[in-house]
């Protein structure tokens, strides 16, 4: 079904006196992906774009991309503070310190990736490489890929966007 409401950016609607922002982030998960913050509650919810268990999923087919994920994060994390409840795509209940711990990771590893890809490495060479390895053991938790497929994910993504 085709939507009802669309924004570019950000759309604050009114419910139960409550005021829910969502917000368009850069592409990480998908292309589409919203953030919706309930301010009365003081709750987050991520989406995909969080996964507080696992690597999340970068859906290059539906416009994911590895170096959306920190700034897509920096936006959340621009509107919560340390008492914010945190609901992430996967995983159990989070909040600011493990959503910023999270960030970390994920630029840490998108800018690993995007190294060894600008040096020439190829897809077995970016694999060979390990760039997620110091964080595979939290990182890899309940999914049923494998760190070398999710670091040729990231090389596809990186191959992907290097061509426009």
């Amino acid at each position: 079904a085709w939507p009802i409401i669309t924004f570019t950016d950000t759309k604050t609607f009114h419910f139960n006196r409550d005021d829910i922002v969502a917000f368009h982030t850069p592409p990480s998960h998908t292309d589409g992906d919203t953030v919706v913050y309930f301010t009365r509650g003081n709750v987050l919810h991520m989406g995909d774009v969080y996964a507080s268990t696992r690597y999340p999923n970068i859906d290059t087919e539906s416009g994911g991309s590895l170096m959306g994920f920190a700034p897509a994060v920096d936006m959340a994390l621009k509107r919560i503070d340390d008492a914010t409840k945190v609901i992430a795509g996967h995983g159990g209940l989070s909040n600011k310190k493990e959503l910023t711990e999270f960030r970390t990771v994920m630029d840490t590893i998108a800018k690993r990736a995007q190294k060894l890809y600008k040096a020439g490495k190829t897809k077995e060479q970016m694999v060979a490489a390990k760039p997620t390895q110091n964080f595979d053991a939290q990182g890899n938790r309940n999914t049923p890929r494998t760190p070398d497929q999710y670091v040729e994910t990231m090389y596809y993504d990186l191959a992907r966007h290097s061509l426009k």
